[in-house]
C-alpha cells in the first residue's frame, strides 16, 4: 500500500516517548544503512518508490497526488 501525506504526517522516528521536531521525515533503509537509495516514478500507478541501491529492497512507495504544484520547497498557503 502506496503512502500519503496523512500517514507520512504522522511518521516519526520510531523511538517511545521521543521528544525531537518531526517536522522532516527521513527515508532511511535498514536494511544496508550506508548504501545510497534509487527513487523512480511509476506513471501508470501515480507512485513514487525508494529503494535500497544495494539490494533493491523497497523502502516506502508514495502516492503522488494529483493537483496544484507547490514548488519544491515551499509550504503552500
Amino acid at each position: 500500500m502506496a503512502l500519503t501525506r496523512n500517514e507520512l504526517g504522522k511518521m516519526g522516528c520510531g523511538t517511545p516517548g521521543c521528544d525531537h521536531d518531526h517536522s522532516v521525515v527521513y527515508l532511511n533503509q535498514r536494511c544496508h544503512p550506508s548504501a545510497a537509495t534509487w527513487a523512480s516514478y511509476n506513471k501508470r500507478t501515480g507512485n513514487l518508490t525508494i529503494a535500497c541501491a544495494e539490494c533493491e529492497k523497497p523502502i516506502a512507495e508514495i502516492a503522488v497526488a494529483m493537483g496544484q504544484r507547490h514548488g519544491f520547497g515551499r509550504r503552500p498557503h
